[in-house]
C-alpha cells in the first residue's frame, strides 16, 4: 500500500503548483485569512480540518497548506495524512509566499 506523503516546499516551488492550479487551504484563523490570504485560497481552520478532510470524496486530490509562520500547515499536513490524503505539501508561511511572488 503506498505511504502518504508530505512535501515541505519553498516558496518557488509552492508557487509552481499554485500556477499549476493546485487547491490551496489556508488553515490559519477566520479572522487570519480575512486580513489577507492568497488569492484563490479556502480557508480551512486547523480546528476545523479533520471534519472538513472527512467530506472530501478524493483522497489522491494533491493540496497544498500554508499558515502564519508553516507549523499549523505542519500540523495540517499530517492530520491530512492520518486521514487518507496521499499527497500534501506545506507550502510554510504567507508572508514568504508573498515576498517571493514575482
Amino acid at each position: 500500500m503506498e505511504q502518504p506523503q508530505v512535501k515541505c516546499l519553498d516558496a518557488a516551488a509552492s508557487w509552481q503548483l499554485i500556477d499549476q492550479g493546485i487547491p490551496v487551504i489556508d488553515v490559519r484563523s477566520a479572522a487570519e485569512f480575512a486580513a489577507g490570504h492568497l488569492q484563490g485560497a479556502t480557508n480551512v481552520p486547523l480546528d476545523s480540518l479533520s471534519q472538513w478532510a472527512q467530506q472530501q470524496a478524493d483522497k489522491q486530490q494533491a493540496l497544498l497548506l500554508y499558515c502564519g509562520a508553516g507549523i499549523r500547515a505542519q500540523k495540517g499536513c499530517d492530520l491530512l495524512c492520518a486521514e487518507g490524503f496521499m499527497a500534501v505539501s506545506n507550502a510554510g508561511a504567507l508572508k514568504d509566499l508573498l515576498s517571493h511572488r514575482d
